[in-house]
């Protein structure tokens, strides 16, 4: 008897830490990085070798109630990020100093509501994303 209360205690507080981190995150939503490559120009037209597996370097999340973008670093690494609204233009653009296993945000104060498009650059690779932020 006493197991199964035992064991409904910590259900119920494993369901309660659930909903309280559930509720939390409404407003945060993840924006997907990938990897942008330039084309390969071959002169000889050999056949070419698969390409590296890359794994992203960074975590980002659209917070729109704070009208921040949320990023979590995976490496010691200066990332320079730009971001661009749909007509192309640049909006804001700065240089994380990412620390591995840190989270660092980026205020987006000059976004209305839109489309954008977030770039990170880091050792000649390039990362974008795209998010929207409701008017």
């Amino acid at each position: 008897m006493t197991k199964k209360i035992y064991f409904v205690a910590i259900l119920f507080a494993f369901v309660m830490q659930s909903m309280s981190v559930w509720s939390n995150t409404n407003g945060i939503s993840p924006v997907n990085l990938y990897r942008k490559c330039s084309p390969k120009i071959d002169v000889y037209h050999k056949p070419s070798k698969a390409p590296a597996n890359f794994s992203i370097p960074l975590a980002v999340f659209l917070d729109e109630d704070a009208q921040q973008l949320r990023v979590a670093s995976y490496s010691d690494a200066d990332f320079t990020y730009y971001i661009y609204n749909d007509s192309g233009d640049i909006l804001s653009q700065g240089i994380l100093n990412c620390i591995v296993n840190s989270d660092y945000s980026i205020d987006l104060w000059s976004c209305h509501s839109g489309e954008y498009t977030i770039v990170f650059m880091h050792e000649g690779n390039t990362y974008e994303g795209t998010f929207g932020i409701d008017g």
